[in-house]
């Protein structure tokens, strides 16, 4: 041993020391930089936070101020002041005296009305009105909204008093500073608020920075101002030098550390090589060596160790991994042959083996395999590999099957060569592109657009495009395909349509919808778009397939369609707004003319006179009649004449309306006669107005076209209507009959047997054609059979329920009342417009006490006078100055008194159309009567809420 060598312990110490103590010092450069760049950030940072906080802090105080502006602003004193000339002055001085805007009264405030007059005001002079108030009370104003203006001369503030939604007057709010009104903000850094070069609001900290150190400051600019914050580097950087000096002492410790551990390695390491040694010459001697010589084992000295001790497996190693080699071979499903250098074979798996039993496969094909793959050496030097395929029968089942032969060049470790055959069986696999091929050729071939799309991929690009998408946008496939599919939208592509598709496409959901999209020449089409998902075997979707239609000419035919059925409905509307409004102007002459006959009937008339009278009455009941008719003709077309269900009498309802009639049968020497047949007094589900309507109708027309003999009405019953009762009434009549040929056309709007019927007999047309769509309503059904001069026989046939007797108030019922005289201090106020309406009611109201008004605000006027003592109105609805529906909604909310509140107000009107009555009961009217009205029935009403009012 040279002793003149350094020990082991010193070159390991003087080898890693300098590299340790180095390292350390290189981490402690780098982190201290990190550290620097760190503090820097978190310090901007800060900065920027805190600006941004002071930055809320000042708008939420604004907003704040803004607020409680805004409760001014809608306070009932301040918004009632716009019309109380008179007593505003009063009460609003002592309102804005004590307001505290933001805890503060140091501010300037102003009321000002819409043209810019102040109203009110506190602390605001008239050089702050010079300042900026036409302006602020003219932006307020127009644009109902806030106004704000910030700068050097200080805070100013508008906001509108709105009176029913129009802006009639400004609250204008001035504070000299924003310090007035902002809160100090203590964030640690000193902070202020500056626009156009003007400070607007400081924010103090204890940190003081002198101008001449140096000093940390950022500037952060915001929708009003610029944010400015400084801070000294003292203040901002001290946790920095507080880190750097741990750091330094953590490194200088480090260090020291590092030197002991190495002397320790070093030792220990000199003591374990040491016992190795004597170690490996105890294994060479094959001698034992003390357990106190032993060493400690490491990866590295088992691994020498190991050397030594394991030589001697080696072989038999090597005959376990032939082995394993074999097991290999023989497990693997491709086909193997081992070739020596001379082409010879050395070794065929088991696969093969199968081969060669079960197919055509024989050793004459292996040796044309190999002469196919395997080259000459020279050839082999330059391509390694090779394939070739080869097809044959499987015996059993006559499949055709498929192998893919390539070989491979392996160099041993000799120097020589060797080749392996390997045989892969593609059949499955060239079935499946086959199929492909199949399905991929139909779908670029298809009629119809069809794109797929990558949706795994950020762009969700086009990777397939078939030939119809090319004949459908105008795009070549070249032109799309790595693109987004959003290259079809335009301007005219719906929004929200496109917000489906991502969403769909986002939660791998199907979607079919229309939008419109663009060809490649600009032009907008209607696209059907059918998007579906592509699952993987894993359920994921990495595909989208669309399939796109240009369906622009069911769209606008749709369109067409569309417009047209709004086009219809608007007619329709003009339509029964018409027949409204002539129905109103028809019924107000005829209610003069009705009333004035009425009147006139009850004076002292000759036979003569009284028989004109008679034929004027029945004339206005005929026009009335018609009018009718023509509203529900216009009511049934418009869809808006409903069916009501209620329990009646079916045969109490059919002797009434034949009763109705007897007159006027007798005064043509007709005899009417009525059967029933019913077992019992029957009560059903029906609409008993609607029923008497067809009855009448019925009736009626036989009376007009029979001249003599007999008119039969009958009732009864079908036990089995479509698998329903049904009541059954016919009308037959001896008249003048209608011909075969015009019996398919008497149920047709404004038609009858031919145009003499009409001159001879009058009528509109409509009431056959009524009745037909009045039973088809009731899902019922009318029918006639008639010959000419034989007479007529009317049939319907109805659907109902039965239910069981019971006491059912009819709609056609007259109540009795109490003694006459129980009405003579009745007062009954008639608010009508129309003067002859007003003589009519009076005259047949004259056994009450009466008042008239002109309009509803006379109404209101007389009513408040406290020497009225009114106990029902009448009421008009349509009215100048102020119609029904206000006047008797003044009344009920008590502009008439308190008294009058609850009395009871009957209207009076000419309109008659669906939803009249509904808008009378909803204005606070407590009946309705349609014109004209018979005198009996203004009588009965006026009567039955007297008798209510005073119960």
């Amino acid at each position: 041993m040279n002793k003149s060598l350094p020990s082991l312990s010193q070159v390991l110490i003087k080898k890693t020391l300098p590299k340790q103590v180095g390292l350390q010092l290189g981490l402690f450069l780098v982190f201290f930089i990190a550290l620097v760049f760190y503090s820097y950030r978190q310090i901007n940072e800060l900065h920027k936070s805190q600006s941004l906080a002071f930055n809320q802090h000042i708008e939420q105080n604004l907003i704040l101020v803004k607020q409680q502006l805004d409760n001014i602003a809608s306070n009932d004193l301040v918004v009632n002041s716009i019309i109380d000339y008179d007593q505003r002055n009063t009460y609003l001085p002592l309102l804005f005296q004590s307001l505290r805007i933001n805890n503060t009264k140091d501010f300037s405030i102003a009321f000002v009305d819409f043209t810019g007059e102040v109203i009110t005001e506190r602390n605001y002079s008239s050089q702050l009105k010079q300042l900026y108030l036409d302006e602020l009370v003219s932006i307020t104003i127009e644009a109902k909204a806030h106004y704000k203006i910030i700068d050097k001369r200080g805070v100013f503030i508008s906001v509108p008093v709105l009176l029913n939604d129009y802006a009639e007057g400004a609250i204008v709010f001035h504070t000299k500073t924003l310090e007035k009104v902002i809160p100090n903000f203590d964030s640690g850094i000193s902070m202020q608020a500056v626009s156009a070069g003007e400070v607007l609001l400081t924010s103090y900290s204890g940190d003081i920075v002198h101008e001449e150190s140096k000093q940390f400051e950022r500037a952060f600019l915001y929708k009003d101002w610029q944010i400015e914050s400084t801070q000294s580097y003292f203040s901002a950087y001290k946790q920095l030098a507080a880190g750097a000096i741990f750091m330094f002492c953590a490194v200088m410790l480090s260090i020291f550390g590092c030197y002991i551990a190495s002397r320790l390695a070093a030792n220990e390491s000199q003591i374990i090589l040491r016992r190795f040694s004597l170690q490996l010459r105890a294994l060479a001697t094959r001698t034992e060596i003390p357990d106190s010589e032993n060493i400690v084992e490491s990866n590295e000295i088992a691994a020498i160790y190991s050397t030594f001790e394991h030589t001697l497996d080696r072989l038999t190693e090597v005959s376990k991994a032939t082995s394993q080699l074999n097991l290999i071979f023989n497990g693997v499903k491709e086909c193997l042959i081992l070739l020596d250098a001379n082409n010879d074979i050395v070794m065929t798996n088991s696969t093969v083996d199968s081969l060669l039993e079960q197919t055509d496969f024989d050793e004459q094909t292996i040796t044309e395999i190999i002469e196919s793959l395997v080259i000459t050496d020279s050839e082999l030097s330059i391509q390694i590999q090779s394939t070739v395929e080869h097809q044959y029968v499987i015996a059993d089942t006559q499949a055709h099957e498929v192998i893919l032969w390539y070989s491979s060049k392996i160099k041993t470790d000799d120097g020589g060569f060797v080749h392996i055959l390997v045989g892969q069986n593609i059949s499955e696999k060239r079935r499946a592109e086959e199929e492909l091929l199949i399905k991929s050729s139909a779908v670029d071939k298809a009629n119809t657009s069809i794109i797929i799309s990558d949706v795994s991929h950020k762009d969700q690009p086009i990777i397939y495009a078939n030939q119809a998408y090319s004949d459908l946008t105008g795009y070549e496939k070249s032109d799309v395909l790595g693109k987004n599919c959003n290259l079809l939208q335009g301007i005219k592509t719906e929004p929200e349509k496109v917000e489906r598709i991502r969403k769909a496409i986002a939660l791998r959901k199907p979607l079919t919808l229309t939008l419109i999209n663009y060809k490649a020449n600009g032009k907008p089409f209607s696209n059907r778009l059918m998007l579906s998902p592509v699952k993987q075997p894993n359920g994921d979707v990495r595909y989208y397939v669309g399939i796109q239609q240009d369906v622009s000419k069911q769209v606008a035919a749709q369109t067409l369609l569309e417009d047209a059925k709004q086009k219809a409905e608007e007619s329709n509307k003009l339509k029964s707004d018409f027949l409204a409004s002539m129905s109103h102007e028809i019924r107000t002459p005829i209610n003069g003319i009705s009333g004035t006959l009425q009147l006139l009937d009850k004076t002292q008339l000759d036979q003569r006179q009284s028989k004109f009278v008679s034929l004027a009455i029945r004339s206005t009941d005929n026009l009335l009649t018609i009018i009718n008719d023509i509203l529900d003709f216009s009511k049934i077309e418009a869809g808006k004449l409903s069916i009501e269900k209620y329990e009646l009498n079916i045969e109490e309802l059919v002797r009434t309306s034949s009763d109705g009639f007897y007159a006027l049968a007798a005064e043509k020497n007709l005899n009417l006669n009525v059967h029933v047949d019913l077992n019992d007094e029957v009560y059903i589900l029906g609409d008993g107005v609607r029923l008497r309507q067809i009855l009448d109708n019925l009736i009626s027309n036989a009376i007009k076209f029979t001249n003599k003999g007999d008119i039969f009405i009958t009732l009864g019953w079908q036990p089995n209507y479509n698998g329903k009762y049904a009541i059954c009434f016919s009308v037959s009549d001896s008249g003048v009959g209608i011909a075969k040929e015009q019996l398919n056309r008497v149920f047709e709007h404004f038609v009858q047997e031919d145009a003499s019927t009409t001159r001879k007999f009058g009528g509109s047309g409509l009431g056959l054609a009524i009745c037909k769509q009045l039973c088809e309503l009731m899902n019922g059904e009318i029918s006639v059979e008639s010959e000419k001069g034989q007479g007529t026989t009317f049939r319907v046939t109805i659907p109902t329920t039965i239910v069981q007797k019971r006491v059912v108030s009819s709609h056609i019922e007259t109540q009795a009342f109490v003694d006459e005289s129980a009405y003579k201090d009745c007062t009954v106020l008639i608010v009508e417009d129309n003067e002859l309406n007003r003589i009519i009611a009076s005259e047949q109201l004259n056994q009450f006490k009466l008042f008239n008004a002109e309009n509803g605000k006379q109404a209101i006027q007389l009513l408040n006078n406290k020497n009225s003592n009114i106990d029902v109105i009448l009421m008009d609805c349509q009215m100048p100055v102020m119609d029904g529906y206000d006047a008797t909604q003044a009344i009920r909310t008590g502009k008439a008194g308190e008294r009058y509140r609850d009395i009871p107000i009957i209207a009076l009107t000419a309109n008659a159309m669906k939803g009249d009555r509904e808008k009378c009961l909803e204005a606070g009217m407590n009946d309705y009567l349609s014109k004209p009205f018979k005198a009996e029935s203004l009588i009965f009403a006026v009567k039955t809420w007297y008798e209510k009012s005073i119960s």
